[in-house]
């Protein structure tokens, strides 16, 4: 059955910097949207489900394999053998900027949805080996992905890289937050959306540059503004 799978983000051939097109469709199943107890409760009771009988009796063959799992044993006391750990409602969110945990280059794009056989449109949901931010809009999601790929961020965060180890990068930087109201984030927010919508290599890399010169004008502006801000406080 269909009824619990989603579209699944597997790790850095999934997407290129601004643009996210699999080539595979893979699928996760995910039988808990949560990792508390009410969570576990709705679980069992749709896996009970007449509807759900065949995923039942698939997660029943590994039933000693899944008990035997140490995060399962650790840390998800009272949670069906069949539950999986590190989701919630951020996992099902309608716009993720994602980037891999390893990889031989930093790169982010926003993964947003994808159809499911018989269900039809779902998010995607990021494997372990991806890390994401969640956004309920487009813009911020969009936006964030600019900066992420700007020259001097992706220089930032490539610095800090161990071997091809990514992970969180925002121990390293702190990126200006979206405003809505500032002409140069909504243009940034637009020139990424237009890339993500681009197939032709070429095409996409021109649109880049603009996006790319564009968030590197942003992130100067910011730290200009930051260190008047600095200057004013040492003078009070």
């Amino acid at each position: 059955e269909a009824e619990l799978l989603y579209p699944l983000v597997k790790g850095a051939g999934d997407f290129k910097a601004g643009y996210f097109a699999p080539q595979e469709h893979v699928f996760a199943i995910i039988p808990n949207n949560g990792i508390k107890g009410t969570d576990y409760d709705i679980a069992r009771t749709a896996m009970s489900k007449q509807s759900l009988k065949r995923t039942r009796d698939y997660f029943g063959t590994f039933r000693q394999k899944l008990e035997a799992r140490s995060t399962f044993k650790g840390r998800m006391k009272g949670a069906p053998f069949f539950a999986i750990y590190n989701v919630g409602d951020y996992s099902f969110a309608p716009y993720k900027v994602v980037w891999p945990e390893m990889a031989s280059a930093f790169k982010a794009a926003v993964a947003i949805s994808a159809d499911v056989p018989t269900i039809g449109k779902r998010p995607y949901v990021p494997d372990h080996k991806v890390f994401f931010v969640e956004f309920d809009r487009p813009a911020p999601a969009y936006y964030l992905c600019g900066i992420l790929n700007a020259p001097t961020v992706r220089a930032a965060i490539e610095s800090h890289i161990v071997s091809v180890q990514i992970g969180d990068v925002f121990k390293h930087i702190s990126p200006p937050p979206f405003d809505n109201k500032d002409k140069d984030h909504l243009e940034l927010s637009r020139l990424m959306t237009d890339a993500q919508g681009l197939k032709n290599e070429a095409q996409r890399r021109v649109v880049l540059s603009k996006a790319e010169l564009l968030a590197e004008n942003i992130l100067v502006e910011a730290l200009e503004k930051r260190r008047a801000s600095n200057i004013k406080t040492r003078k009070i």
